[in-house]
């Protein structure tokens, strides 16, 4: 819910300032956080674009914190938005000051729908005043609905003793009826490890009423050579080919919409066995059957899908599909994780002896 108070205007009838807040709430009622933006100073382009403004923000998970914004914009021949730049700096209830940063976009190129194509993003902080971060965004496509399906983002870090690039591909995004993504593949290259490619293909996805992610089953391939660092001291190049896949579930949100627990289980393969009912979960999306000479032989006979889609059913995860709650099992595959998060990851113990089939004992912790 959004209600917009304290509208100010112009002479002319323009708006010059507004207060907005946004409130999260499900269908039951159940708070899940707030933001609330002071606008003012809006200045806007004669044909109507918005070209600046300053503004205050607050968030319910930190409501002593205020945020000052300064933004300024410009607009191309077709009145659509050709850059920013957006100043920020945190003001804490202390009178004490964070970092202030400084990011800018530019570069801005449209298909013939009006949808970005590509951009360029740089960002300095006082921080690291040395450091310049510039993300070029490229290759942006999108489906008949207008949600984004695909990209590559290079990500270059210069200055201050640092020297990096991580380049990230996404590709074959797909959404719910509410717009919500739910699978897509995604490969990461960093020149941390520049000979090791990072594949992950989000599987599935569920979410609450609130469209807030609560459970994902990822399956991640890393493919290449690797450093790693011994305890000691003595650095160890390896050759990777290993196989992990991912499933987290249940995570619950306080009422100012932080994640306050969820259970993560973490095992080696592509398969997993819950229950002693093990499926297989093919790149497509549908178990291996018996025979297919995709995964080899599989134990439990029956459809590889439909027990796969026992044993997720089992941790809790499926998909919310045709307005059910999230929970609900109907087409259940294997997915990642979208972001670090402040966990220790649950371990399947393999004891199969089944090589790369990472079959084990599910030994549960929450968070």
């Amino acid at each position: 819910m959004t209600g917009r108070t304290e509208a100010v205007f112009d002479g002319k009838g323009a708006l010059t300032g507004y207060k907005e807040r946004t409130e999260t709430r499900d269908g039951t009622g159940v708070a899940g956080g707030w933001t609330e933006t002071v606008r003012h100073d809006i200045k806007f382009h004669p044909l109507g674009q918005m070209v600046a403004y300053e503004a205050e923000e607050r968030k319910a998970e930190s409501p002593d914190l205020m945020t000052a914004v300064e933004w300024s914009g410009s607009v191309d021949a077709f009145n659509r938005s050709a850059g920013y730049v957006e100043i920020r700096q945190d003001h804490h209830g202390n009178g004490t000051l964070g970092p202030r940063s400084v990011e800018a976009r530019t570069g801005l190129v449209y298909n013939g729908l009006a949808q970005v194509e590509a951009y360029e993003r740089t960002r300095r902080s006082s921080d690291a005043p040395d450091v310049v971060t510039t993300v070029t965004v490229e290759n942006a496509t999108y489906d008949t609905f207008g949600n984004q399906t695909g990209y590559r983002e290079t990500t270059r870090t210069r200055g201050g003793g640092e020297s990096n690039t991580r380049v990230v591909e996404r590709s074959g995004a797909a959404y719910d009826r509410q717009g919500l993504l739910r699978t897509y593949v995604e490969t990461v290259q960093d020149t941390a490890s520049a000979e090791l490619l990072t594949r992950t293909e989000r599987r599935e996805t569920t979410y609450d009423l609130m469209g807030r992610e609560t459970g994902s089953v990822n399956l991640r391939h890393e493919a290449g050579r690797a450093e790693r660092v011994l305890e000691t001291g003595e650095r160890l190049t390896e050759t990777m080919n290993k196989w992990t896949t991912v499933v987290q579930t249940g995570r619950t949100f306080n009422e100012a919409g932080l994640t306050t627990g969820y259970v993560e289980a973490t095992f080696d393969g592509t398969t997993l066995n819950v229950g002693g009912v093990e499926g297989v979960g093919g790149a497509d999306g549908v178990g291996a059957g018996a025979g297919d000479e995709r995964r080899g032989p599989r134990r439990g006979g029956g459809d590889g899908h439909a027990a796969e889609q026992h044993g997720l059913q089992r941790l809790g995860i499926g998909r919310r599909t045709n307005g059910n709650p999230a929970g609900s099992v109907d087409d259940v595959g294997s997915q990642p994780i979208d972001g670090p998060f402040p966990n220790h990851p649950q371990r399947f113990a393999p004891d199969d002896g089944v090589p790369g089939r990472g079959a084990g004992r599910f030994r549960p912790r929450r968070h």
